[in-house]
């Protein structure tokens, strides 16, 4: 709801819910006081409710509504103030009066926003009142206050130090996963390496990973195990693990903070009493990586033979594989190509199945197919491609694309004849509630469980569309 002519988008809010009845208002809200323009109106409208009813399909059974039925999450932000007051959604509150409303939404997650000139004992007396609560939580930048550790659990990019980079992706399908990085050196190529924690179908998403900046050691936990990296050598990567089930091994050093912090996650973990074990059997307890490479290539469209694909590219690809369930695929059979168009395809790297609300990653490429050198001028950014869906029948499907409003940069690029270039595309969520501020842009497909044909349309870069793929949306 806006002024006449607005250019702003306007989009559709997406729930999940069962069958029943509901009660649904609207809320619209401008400027905050904070930073409105002199003159520029502050406040709040709110509607009235109207009741409405979800339906169940035609001819089956009504939903039995029972304790295990999980309600979708709601993300709430707390800032943690130097001076030990809180603002829960931009609302003053208690701490008392914090208890007893998380003590109330056991939906909520909290993302804590406390920075280096906040005590870590406020921190966390707050942390323990949302763990004691049965609250989920997180650090916003993984701070906690002023505390020496950094605790991660959100998916981001964190600064690590001024020697390492570190970011944590929770991708909608398996695998989770977090990369540290070590930035070129000397001559050095940047690398990176990048550790799978471990999942279950109970406790996927349940895993933090803990750093002291300065340091060269970076700790995680995961659903089975906790984990020590020692980062000093990028060529020399010392990982040992030891399972978590009744406590940690006294020789794995685990600093009591790392403990406790990953503790007020949920993140339990016993005395140190148990015996050292190896994650996987036959491999022992430690082990000895080398990270690898990464080029900025990954993130440029810089023109490449038909056979040479960017790290990035080659990621994707595995988890296709995974998805398929073909390994040793050649990376050309997993690309979707769409129709040729004056001597230019251009190609869709998707996986093909994903949870109900789940994210995929996608990545495209623009092929010379033509015995001649094209000279092309092009807008090589995702913001001007749009996801197209339908249905096993063919019948449209709605979608959500990120957009900016502004000019793009228009680029020269010359392809030689069979050379090709990676375009970056955006991750698709399909169906599940709409992604809240700060976590991450991404196409919304409105879709529910079921066969899904997805391409994306490049008429604006402009490049011939790419070729569909079908995803397997399933429930959980």
């Amino acid at each position: 709801i806006d002024a006449p002519g607005s250019p702003e988008r306007q989009t559709g809010g997406w729930l999940t819910v069962p069958p029943g009845d509901y009660k649904l208002r609207a809320r619209w809200s401008d400027a905050h006081a904070m930073w409105a323009h002199e003159g520029e109106w502050t406040g709040e409208l709110e509607t009235g409710e109207l009741d409405f009813t979800v339906a169940g399909q035609p001819g089956a059974a009504p939903e039995k509504k029972t304790a295990s039925t999980t309600a979708p999450r709601v993300w709430k932000a707390l800032e943690v103030r130097p001076d030990w007051s809180l603002q829960l959604e931009r609302k003053i509150v208690t701490l008392d009066e914090l208890k007893t409303a998380a003590g109330g939404h056991g939906d909520w997650v909290v993302v804590i926003d406390a920075g280096g000139n906040v005590r870590h004992e406020t921190v966390a007396a707050v942390a323990d009142v949302l763990h004691a609560a049965g609250v989920p939580l997180g650090y916003k930048d993984g701070r906690v206050g002023d505390g020496k550790l950094r605790v991660a659990n959100l998916q981001a990019v964190y600064k690590f130090d001024a020697k390492h980079t570190f970011s944590i992706c929770r991708p909608g399908g398996r695998p989770h996963f977090f990369t540290v990085g070590w930035p070129a050196k000397d001559g050095r190529p940047a690398r990176h390496l990048r550790i799978y924690p471990a999942e279950s179908e109970a406790t996927r998403g349940r895993w933090a990973v803990a750093w002291e900046p300065g340091t060269d050691v970076l700790w995680w936990v995961d659903d089975t195990h906790v984990g020590r990296m020692t980062l000093t050598d990028p060529m020399k990567v010392v990982v040992d693990e030891m399972e978590r089930a009744g406590g940690v091994s006294s020789e794995a050093a685990l600093p009591e903070e790392v403990r406790l912090e990953f503790g007020r996650l949920g993140l339990d973990i016993g005395p140190a009493s148990a015996p050292w074990k190896g994650r996987v059997p036959g491999q022992g307890t430690h082990e000895v990586l080398v990270a690898q490479p990464f080029s900025l290539e990954d993130n440029q469209p810089t023109p490449r033979a038909s056979d040479s694909w960017t790290g990035t590219w080659q990621a994707v690809a595995d988890q296709v594989v995974e998805a398929r369930g073909t390994p040793g695929a050649a990376v050309e059979k997993l690309i979707s190509w769409g129709e040729e168009k004056d001597g230019l395809r251009t190609g869709l790297l998707m996986p093909g199945q994903v949870e109900v609300g789940g994210t995929l990653p996608a990545r495209m490429v623009v092929r010379n197919v033509s015995s001649e050198t094209k000279s092309l001028k092009l807008t090589l950014t995702k913001y001007v491609t749009e996801l197209c869906a339908r249905n096993e029948a063919g019948k449209r499907i709605d979608t959500e694309t990120p957009w900016l409003t502004g000019t793009n940069a228009i680029s020269p690029l010359t392809l030689q004849a069979g050379e090709q270039v990676e375009v970056d595309a955006w991750p698709a969520q399909f169906g599940g509630p709409e992604r809240k501020p700060g976590e991450g842009l991404v196409c919304r497909v409105k879709s529910g469980a079921g066969k899904v044909k997805v391409k994306f349309g490049l008429q604006n870069v402009p490049l011939p569309d790419t070729g569909e793929v079908t995803v397997d949306v399933v429930w959980r």
